[in-house]
């Protein structure tokens, strides 16, 4: 139910809140070759609705790379070795992110470059999300319509019109919730959440 949009760690940390196993989740990603991390765990008050927060820590004595190849993450997820179905999802989801990025910048899919979606966090989150439902054994995935936001945010190329070019172009056929908010709701990492692992879209509840 994206009443407020979505992003990566706020979908990993809710899926753990409903039952997935946050162990095999932190064994499975301490697979991935990339700088060290830990996750941090924490429940949250938000407008009086517990929630359960998640952070990624970087290790302050490991420079992060800035910039990662969309190749170099699919070998990263590959040579992880996780299950079939954490596989298919990592991948569906970070190529919904390339092909979005390859189209926005004019270049092939194999020569896309992330910034931000490259970090070792949204990494952790796409990939965290892919197991989180893969514990869960979730055969389905509903959503509701998206609220996207509008304004502007700062990002690596600078101001950007919100939604950011990247989430526009995910969510393009899919059902976006208007709203008057002026705020980014929906991340790179939500959206491609979104158009990655959703099978079907609903207004309310289903039955």
């Amino acid at each position: 139910d994206c009443f407020s949009g979505i992003s990566g760690d706020m979908t990993l940390a809710a899926l753990v809140d409903a039952g997935a196993d946050v162990n095999y989740i932190e064994a499975e990603l301490a697979k991935i070759k990339i700088e060290p991390f830990s996750l941090s765990w924490k429940r949250v008050n938000k407008r009086g609705i517990s929630a359960l927060k998640m952070d990624v820590i970087l290790d302050p004595n490991a420079m992060p790379k800035h910039h990662r190849h969309y190749s170099e993450i699919v070998e990263a997820i590959i040579k992880a070795g996780f299950s079939a179905r954490a596989t298919a999802l990592s991948l569906a989801i970070f190529e919904k992110i390339g092909l979005a990025e390859a189209k926005i910048h004019g270049i092939e899919l194999g020569k896309v470059h992330f910034h931000e979606v490259g970090a070792i966090d949204s990494i952790v989150d796409v990939i965290g999300v892919a197991l989180a439902i893969d514990s869960l054994a979730i055969d389905h995935v509903l959503s509701s319509p998206v609220p996207l936001g509008s304004g502007t945010v700062h990002c690596d190329h600078g101001i950007y019109p919100v939604p950011a070019p990247a989430t526009l172009e995910m969510m393009r056929g899919l059902p976006i919730a208007q709203t008057a908010y002026k705020l980014e709701m929906t991340t790179p990492t939500g959206a491609g959440i979104i158009a990655g692992v959703v099978d079907h879209f609903s207004a309310s509840m289903p039955q």
